[in-house]
């Protein structure tokens, strides 16, 4: 014999209880200003999860001409859920129901009394395919007319799911592909002599450090951006800038213009992570050279501070005007048109101090130009 549920409570309210939780709802101001104002999907349930209000967007949504046509059916009805009819209880009844997270929560919300989260995958029937919607919910109860519902927010994060998904794979594959680049370079080096050696040496470092970016990237899009650590080790303050220096002598920012490396007192060494405070003066250099005409010449320079600290300069003759000057680390912010500007002085400021614990600033003037430095 099968059972009326698996799950959820199978009951319903009768057909002269909905009519009236219905008309509760219509005629309520808190209601109705809810309707209204949350530009979100959004319904009502009564206690056996029923909708009995719904609002425009979530109307859409379903692809419904009234909010009517659904009153009385539950949340994965309403969305004609693969699984909301295999069960005369309908939606929430089902051994698949068990691990949905939107009949978890209203069944949580109503028993805790308290606002509850969750998210859910929901197959959905769409014109005979199925189509897998995921979706996060929340569910809060409210009394109304001695009453007991449930607001019933919904967000669609389909979009938001495919995108990661794309993202994940996108950095498996580029990661594939750039381990395979770094293993050829690397045979191919001993083969090579003179001005050939020192390229493919050049080729070599700049597909590690590509790989080591992916990495970090990585971590940034899974939010584990706190898992970044440096590698600290020796190293050399002139090698430093050589490599920030040879890295963009190929970049389009580059064409045309010269960068100035101010000769050092002396060579010193430091303790820190080679390939991030090189990422982080090669987004000075980049930003400082974007900055400039063709022609015109940026400067790099380092030198000890009384502190014992490492001061690296990146210098260019323009001036950042005072209202931009408060935005210059704020992440996206860019004066540029083209999408997906604005990163660099954001990241120059998050791996040099968030990671590096340095410092990372800049002075901009009409009588002294604009630099950016980095102290460590």
């Amino acid at each position: 014999m099968i059972p009326d549920t698996y799950f959820a409570p199978a009951a319903r309210s009768s057909a002269e209880q909905l009519k009236k939780e219905i008309e509760i709802t219509a005629k309520s101001p808190v209601v109705n200003l809810l309707m209204t104002t949350i530009g979100g999907l959004f319904a009502i349930v009564n206690e056996n999860r029923q909708i009995v209000a719904l609002n425009e967007v979530l109307v859409k949504m379903l692809g419904l001409e009234s909010a009517e046509q659904v009153f009385g059916a539950r949340p994965g009805e309403a969305l004609n859920c693969v699984y909301s009819s295999e069960l005369p209880g309908g939606c929430g009844t089902t051994k698949a129901c068990r691990t949905c997270g939107a009949v978890i929560a209203l069944l949580s919300s109503l028993d805790l009394n308290q606002p509850v989260d969750g998210k859910c995958n929901v197959l959905v029937d769409r014109n005979g395919e199925n189509v897998t919607l995921h979706l996060g919910v929340r569910a809060a109860p409210i009394e109304l007319s001695q009453h007991k519902f449930l607001l019933f927010f919904i967000q669609d994060l389909s979009t938001q799911q495919q995108l990661a998904t794309l993202e994940r794979t996108f950095f498996h594959d580029i990661n594939n592909v750039l381990n395979g680049l770094v293993g050829y370079l690397n045979l191919l080096c001993p083969m090579c002599e003179g001005k050939a050696r020192k390229f493919a040496d050049r080729g070599a470092r700049l597909a590690d450090i590509v790989c080591r970016e992916i990495s970090y990237q990585k971590s940034i899009a899974d939010d584990d951006a706190n898992e970044i650590k440096a590698i600290n080790h020796e190293i050399s303050v002139d090698s430093l800038i050589e490599e920030a220096c040879s890295s963009i002598w190929t970049h389009p920012a580059a064409k045309k213009k010269t960068v100035e490396r101010v000769p050092l007192s002396q060579d010193w060494k430091i303790w820190s992570d080679q390939h991030l405070i090189t990422k982080v003066l090669i987004n000075m250099l980049l930003n400082a050279l974007e900055a400039v005409e063709e022609g015109e010449t940026v400067k790099i320079s380092a030198e000890m501070t009384d502190g014992a600290k490492t001061l690296f300069s990146v210098w260019n003759s323009t001036v950042i005007s005072e209202d931009i000057q408060k935005w210059i680390f704020q992440k996206n912010f860019t004066t540029s048109r083209e999408k997906g500007r604005g990163l660099g002085t954001y990241s120059m400021k998050f791996f040099g101090e968030e990671v590096l614990r340095g410092e990372v600033n800049f002075t901009s003037d009409p009588e002294n130009g604009t630099t950016f430095y980095l102290k460590i």
